[in-house]
């Protein structure tokens, strides 16, 4: 609930929310889940920090995170938001044609259509 108000009130606050997810959960011995990997994307490239998003995306999928289609389609956000469609296009085709990104079976949904 913290990371998610902080990162919606303003994009000024998503460096606190960055600040807490680094430092407070670990203090508090909370593990980050998909939520809050989403949360921060959403954040992030709210704030048009595209890129850091995506190594937020990074860091979800080595700490044993099991990729969603809400993880998938920040991924794909990113890169609209970027204007780099063809990256964002090439994410859809791939949900499409196999059904399954990075070992998981994930189905693209209606909000990853919204999107483009």
């Amino acid at each position: 609930i913290v990371l998610d108000s902080l990162c919606r009130c303003s994009p000024r606050n998503v460096d606190l929310a960055l600040k807490y997810f680094r430092e407070g959960m670990p203090k508090m011995d909370v593990e980050p889940d998909r939520f809050t990997y989403t949360i921060l994307g959403n954040g992030l490239i709210r704030d048009l920090r595209c890129q850091d998003a995506r190594l937020i995306l990074q860091m979800a999928v080595q700490g044993g995170i099991q990729m969603n289609v809400h993880l998938i389609n920040m991924e794909i956000k990113s890169y609209l938001r970027e204007r780099k469609f063809r990256q964002a296009h090439m994410l859809l085709d791939q949900l499409e044609e196999q059904g399954s990104r990075r070992g998981t079976s994930v189905r693209p949904n209606a909000n990853t259509y919204v999107q483009f």
